[in-house]
């Protein structure tokens, strides 16, 4: 495929996606253009996507913990306890706002303890503590699978992709891992 039909099939999707240009993942999905096959004109997806007339999407910010917190916080209130990521989501849907994603990434143990540590010695927030101190984790104690060391169990893994090329890298699950990096390259991925 060539620089021309690249920058074609970037314009044609962010037409149909009414001028929003895809992510690299997206785009790689709806057309198997993948960073293998662009990578060869550009150092990254974004300037593809300059190239090809757009502004590239944002990059992620930190969400400062005190907003992250308020906007659970408002969700607590709301339905009067902690909620389940499934109402966050949905929550998420109406109020674009909320930091579903962020949360679910800094997991529940993280979230609770911070949102208890947040909460103490504001007295306008003792109903938050009483909800969450119940489900406050102690995260000194590795029973859980969770360290305040930030050590994890997993495997190292090593792939064959495009010969030649080898990928090195450490899952929890290298039944799912693989799996995920197929989905995003042009090659089949042979476990080492």
């Amino acid at each position: 495929m060539n620089k021309e039909e690249i920058l074609s099939r970037i314009q044609q999707i962010t037409e149909e996606n009414g001028g929003k240009t895809p992510g690299y993942k997206r785009f790689k999905n709806i057309t198997g253009i993948g960073p293998y096959e662009w990578g060869k004109y550009w150092a990254n997806y974004g300037e593809a996507v300059k190239e090809a007339g757009f502004n590239p999407n944002k990059l992620w910010e930190r969400v400062p913990d005190e907003v992250l917190m308020e906007e659970l916080i408002t969700l607590i209130r709301k339905i009067e306890r902690y909620p389940t990521l499934g109402e966050m989501r949905v929550y998420q849907s109406k109020n674009v706002n909320f930091p579903y994603t962020i949360i679910k990434k800094r997991k529940k143990p993280f979230v609770v303890n911070g949102l208890i540590n947040y909460c103490e010695n504001k007295p306008e927030y003792s109903d938050i503590i009483r909800i969450c101190k119940p489900l406050e984790y102690d995260l000194t104690d590795n029973s859980d699978g969770i360290s305040n060391d930030n050590s994890r169990y997993g495997f190292v893994y090593l792939i064959k992709g495009h010969p030649g090329e080898y990928k090195i890298g450490s899952t929890d699950s290298v039944n799912r891992r693989i799996p995920e990096l197929d989905a995003t390259s042009s090659v089949r991925y042979q476990l080492i």
